[in-house]
């Protein structure tokens, strides 16, 4: 019987069929990035994402004097979480990850 980390190792490392993004947001994705590539990878990653999602939030949901409220209250608050957004994101989207494979684990055993 596997351990859980050889089950991880040979779930990530079988091959891939042709609609697998390495950079997208699936499980896969994530353990490949933070297991293979390292966690300053991952930590990048995140950082890429909020970026987009920043720039797309501000330009898409800023509707002048209708703005909501607890949008500009977002706003406010951004600077203060902004540096720590990236290290919660990767942690919790990686343990998301785990918890797929940790669930899959379970039924195949």
């Amino acid at each position: 019987m596997m351990t859980f980390d050889e089950y991880v190792e040979n779930e990530i490392t079988k091959p891939t069929v042709d609609w697998y993004n390495p950079d997208g947001n699936s499980s896969r994705a994530v353990v490949t990035r933070m297991k293979k590539k390292g966690l300053l990878v991952a930590v990048g990653w995140e950082i890429h994402q909020l970026i987009g999602e920043l720039k797309y939030s501000i330009t898409h949901d800023f509707d002048g004097w209708n703005t909501p409220i607890g949008f500009i209250f977002q706003l406010l608050i951004l600077p203060v979480l902004l540096p720590f957004s990236p290290f919660i994101r990767t942690y919790t989207r990686y343990k998301s990850a785990i918890s797929d494979y940790k669930r899959d684990y379970k039924l195949k055993n």
